[in-house]
């Protein structure tokens, strides 16, 4: 009787949303622990990358136990391994990003990962790119340019170059459109120890560069909450979510990390961005939400 009623309640339209729309919310103040830790961006990436990495290959091995010998061989494979990258750079450049200036404009510059994941479709899978693309990448980088010019008088937000920052967040966002593109073309690749691999990729490159000796300058027990917690539920939930709603749904409660992210570094840390700043962001997530939205509606097989 039990096992029917959650079959129903898997099958009703609302469940991927609500699972979907849980992962992103957990999501969303994954920027304010990393400002809480107080920590280096390569001590970052390590703790975040081995915690990851621990997380998703344990739970893979016990969700799925008797198929884990065939789940490693997909994600050794040569699509697993270029996934695994995407991770890779992503998480190099993310974490660089967070330190380097204001959560607002790196989390702007991530949203636009579904502009990216439109061109490497063209480029990969021969989609043609539609002039709503076109359109929407001029909007976003305008929104972004936009924020960027003012983030600079950001208070509380780091001194680092604002420019590189940036730079930062769209090579971040870049790494995430190439890997939804490739996680599209091989549909049956691991998502959860891609993620893993990639993070322990990341990981264990820069503790052989920088060494243990740093790791426990700053506060191990917060960068923990997001590694082993915040981060492993949120894309184990938007993954599954994948399975019962479309994709275009999830990109569009991805928004809510872009939206609370900047708004609990300021309730945790008072770090908050300049009016300027914040009608940039206006622009990118109105564009990409409305694009998005037309993708879903008018281009359902189209980039």
């Amino acid at each position: 009787m039990a096992a029917s009623l959650i079959d129903r309640f898997k099958r009703h339209p609302l469940f991927g949303l609500a699972l979907a729309g849980f992962g992103a919310l957990v999501l969303t103040p994954d920027t304010l622990f990393i400002r809480l830790s107080q920590m280096g961006p390569l001590e970052i990436i390590v703790w975040r990358g081995l915690e990851i990495g621990l997380v998703m290959f344990a739970l893979t091995w016990l969700l799925d136990r008797k198929n884990f010998a065939q789940t490693m061989k997909l994600t050794y494979s040569r699509g697993g391994i270029a996934s695994s990258l995407c991770v890779f750079a992503s998480a190099i450049c993310f974490v660089n990003g967070i330190t380097e200036t204001s959560v607002s404009v790196i989390l702007f510059a991530l949203a636009t990962s579904p502009i990216f994941g439109a061109f490497f479709s063209r480029i990969i899978l021969g989609e043609r790119t539609h002039i709503s693309t076109w359109l929407a990448t001029i909007a976003t980088l305008a929104g972004i340019l936009l924020s960027v010019m003012d983030a600079g008088d950001a208070h509380g937000a780091p001194d680092g170059s604002v420019v590189i920052g940036a730079l930062y967040g769209l090579g971040a966002a870049a790494a995430f459109g190439l890997n939804f593109v490739i996680l599209r073309k091989y549909k049956d690749l691991p998502v959860a120890t891609i993620t893993g691999n990639g993070s322990l990729m990341a990981a264990l490159l820069v503790l052989a560069y920088i060494g243990p000796s740093t790791l426990f300058d700053g506060n191990v027990l917060m960068i923990s909450v997001s590694g082993l917690l915040i981060l492993p539920l949120s894309f184990f939930c938007l993954n599954s979510a994948s399975r019962y709603t479309a994709a275009a749904n999830i990109g569009l409660l991805m928004l809510l990390e872009t939206i609370l992210g900047p708004i609990w570094v300021w309730l945790g840390v008072g770090e908050t961005a300049t009016p300027q700043m914040i009608l940039g962001g206006f622009v990118v997530i109105v564009t990409l939400a409305l694009y998005v939205i037309y993708t879903s509606l008018k281009l359902p097989t189209k980039a």
